[in-house]
């Protein structure tokens, strides 16, 4: 499993709510086509291509082949990275911010979908707790396990499933 520590360019482009969109679809898909891209978040082939080449020109996809096609060849794009690390400079802090609110917008748009298709297999769990710092390390190896054990059972004919979790300290 490969992990990257995010750039600044590749914040600001991820600071983007499309452009987050497109990258998780990508992800799900796995190496696919800018047309199956597009079908996947509901926007036009040039609206997604657009999107695709930023995020290629700040490396968080790649270029993994062609295929035939009745025009002239779809090119295929994968992720460079299976998990994204955000950096921890202060100077990255506002990319930070802006990156992981346009991923929190992305979950809310896809559990309102969810919600709106009457999927019944929603679940949702908050929380608020007090943890030591030895059992909060402990916390975050459970959920980095969690989603270790998704990844390995992910089934490409399965319903897919989208899981986001934030940690954060809350003040009191």
């Amino acid at each position: 499993m490969s992990e990257s520590v995010l750039t600044n360019d590749q914040l600001r482009c991820l600071a983007s709510p499309a452009r987050n969109d497109v990258l998780v679809a990508l992800r799900a898909v796995g190496p696919a086509s800018t047309k199956e891209v597009a079908a996947r978040v509901g926007r036009s082939p040039e609206a997604t291509h657009y999107h695709l080449k930023a995020l290629f020109d700040v490396g968080l996809i790649q270029v993994v082949g062609r295929r035939p096609a009745p025009k002239k060849p779809e090119t295929i794009y994968a992720c460079v990275s299976t998990r994204l690390k955000l950096p921890t400079d202060s100077e990255s802090r506002e990319l930070r911010k802006k990156a992981v609110e346009a991923s929190i917008r992305q979950a809310l748009r896809g559990y309102l979908a969810a919600k709106a298709s009457n999927a019944n297999e929603k679940q949702i769990v908050r929380t608020t707790v007090r943890l030591s710092n030895d059992d909060r390390e402990r916390f975050f190896a459970l959920i980095s396990e969690a989603l270790a054990f998704a990844e390995t059972h992910s089934k490409a004919d399965a319903p897919l499933c989208s899981w986001l979790s934030l940690a954060y300290p809350s003040g009191d």
